[in-house]
């Protein structure tokens, strides 16, 4: 009887004898035996620690995020002053309307620092810059509050010169300052820095 099998790669099949073909079997069947027989005692080893390092990790993640939450309950509340505050209060402070007026308008804490860094006077006969600095103290102290260990400073300069600086309560090392150039056409350049402890 002719082998009917298809030879593929040109070359030429052998035939193997039945005696080696089942030698080989029992060769593979003690190979799988031998397998079966290897201890797995590493790998569970190998999990454990895995699993230890993995314990580790979270406790440790656990220990930070607890150190972030109690870091930020402790804080005061409201106690951190922002900077965009100390910028928006002093932009308001120089919008603001005194009571003191020339022949046109009531002039603004703007106008009023330029006529009393030019030495005028309001139209009622009072210093510009008594009228500033009164109403100064009284809006800084009403809408600025500071607490026990907080505090102020507010300055305004011309060139070199301190035209007038009020201060109250403590100076600390937090602190946020706003600063804003004042300047006219033909005038000496001026500013009113604002500096607020915390």
């Amino acid at each position: 009887m002719k082998n009917n099998r298809i030879n593929l790669f040109n070359v030429p099949l052998k035939k193997v004898p039945k005696g080696e073909c089942f030698q080989n079997e029992k060769f593979a069947k003690r190979a799988q035996g031998e397998k079966s027989k290897i201890p797995s005692l590493p790998l569970k080893r190998q999990g454990q620690e895995e699993m230890v390092g993995f314990a580790l990790i979270l406790i440790i993640v656990a220990i930070i995020i607890l150190a972030f939450v109690a870091i930020t309950l402790t804080r005061p509340p409201g106690d951190e002053i922002e900077s965009y505050e100390v910028d928006s209060f002093l932009q308001a402070l120089l919008q603001h309307t005194t009571d003191c007026r020339d022949n046109l308008e009531y002039l603004s804490i703007q106008k009023l620092i330029f006529r009393c860094g030019s030495g005028e006077i309001c139209l009622d006969q009072r210093d510009t810059c008594e009228v500033l600095n009164d109403t100064l103290i009284t809006l800084v102290d009403n809408i600025w509050k500071i607490d026990e260990e907080g505090g102020y400073i507010l300055t305004i300069t011309s060139g070199e010169e301190t035209m007038l600086e009020l201060s109250k309560g403590n100076s600390t090392r937090d602190y946020k300052t706003a600063n804003q150039p004042l300047s006219r056409a033909g005038g000496e350049p001026m500013q009113i820095s604002f500096k607020a402890y915390s």
